[in-house]
């Protein structure tokens, strides 16, 4: 199956997409957790830079050794929070270049005062292929997983994360959540959509600025007051286009989704943003209903025919009324 805007896809999941998050989304989203912070084991596992031996000062220990620089052994080490701190605070002072790594910046200034137990980092390089991978850390020694991960490895990120059965708080493209496995997480209630829902601009390795629409996906309670969709629309037959393969209406936009209405409909994925599981029940995603489906119209497809397949302009998330709304 192919997408016309496979272009948008390909940009969030290329081999080349190594990001550093900006402190200030950081701080705005890791700030909501700080209850959910106290006496964890904290690790970054892809938040790596070159420039980290500067200004962090490590920790030797039992469990998590390393040599002079982890970056070219491959290892896990503990950031010594106290030294690193003087440091960090001496760098703001003597207007020295900050590290672009967001989350370390965070967990350096913050650590004491939320009472983090500890906090160790690892970094990967897709280029170089010498240190430490995700997929070779010992998530047992540690209680939370925070980062910013590449994401051409999204997917396979994640199901390390959930085997392991470690809490997480991550950042991911928000087409992520077009896929199969991420709904499906989300259908569960194994996986939510964090605070400050999107977001998008980046530093680059080189220091220039990337912009990826992306949200925060945890496994960490999310206190949010989501506000209930007002439908105003009354549904009427040939007022919404109907798919060929799948018995459901389309709705463009989440203002369309028509009060009343006992069916199946196919909104936008930006829906799960407002998603109330009292309102709303997600029944799938195109994967899981139907692989091809497509609008009766002409001029106004979601999906079309090319060389004998169908290549859908948009994902689509099905989603029924949970049960009879009363409105005005």
């Amino acid at each position: 199956m192919k997408y016309r805007n496979s272009h948008l896809l390909r940009s969030q999941f290329q081999p080349n997409d190594e990001f550093f998050t900006y402190l200030k989304d950081v701080t705005c989203q890791l700030s909501k957790y700080k209850d959910q912070f106290l006496n964890k084991r904290v690790i970054c596992p892809c938040d790596w830079q070159d420039s980290f031996e500067e200004w962090l000062f490590f920790e030797e220990s039992e469990n998590i050794t390393g040599q002079k620089n982890m970056f070219e052994t491959g290892t896990v080490k503990k950031i010594d929070i106290s030294r690193t701190f003087d440091g960090l605070k001496a760098s703001y002072r003597e207007g020295k270049a900050i590290p672009m790594a967001g989350f370390v910046q965070f967990f350096v200034l913050h650590a004491n005062s939320y009472g983090i137990r500890s906090v160790s980092v690892s970094g990967y390089s897709p280029g170089t292929k010498n240190p430490l991978k995700f997929e070779d850390i010992d998530y047992s020694k540690f209680d939370l997983v925070v980062t910013n991960p590449p994401f051409s490895k999204m997917t396979s990120f994640l199901e390390i994360l959930l085997h392991c059965n470690i809490d997480f708080l991550i950042v991911a493209p928000f087409l992520s959540l077009a896929r199969k496995k991420f709904i499906s997480l989300l259908e569960q209630n194994r996986l939510k959509i964090g605070y400050n829902q999107k977001f998008a601009r980046f530093y680059k390795p080189d220091g220039s600025v990337g912009m990826v629409n992306c949200i925060w996906l945890t496994t960490l309670p999310v206190k949010k007051r989501v506000k209930k969709i007002i439908c105003t629309e009354k549904y009427k037959t040939g007022n919404y286009l109907e798919y060929v393969n799948v018995r459901a209406i389309d709705i463009p936009t989440i203002s369309r989704i028509p009060k009343g209405y006992d069916g199946v409909m196919g909104v936008p994925i930006s829906y799960l943003l407002r998603h109330d599981p009292s309102q709303f029940e997600i029944i799938g995603n195109c994967h899981t209903v139907k692989k091809k489906f497509f609008l009766q119209k002409k001029d106004q497809y979601v999906g079309v025919r090319k060389n004998n397949k169908i290549i859908l302009v948009f994902a689509r998330i099905f989603i029924k009324h949970k049960k009879r709304q009363i409105y005005p």
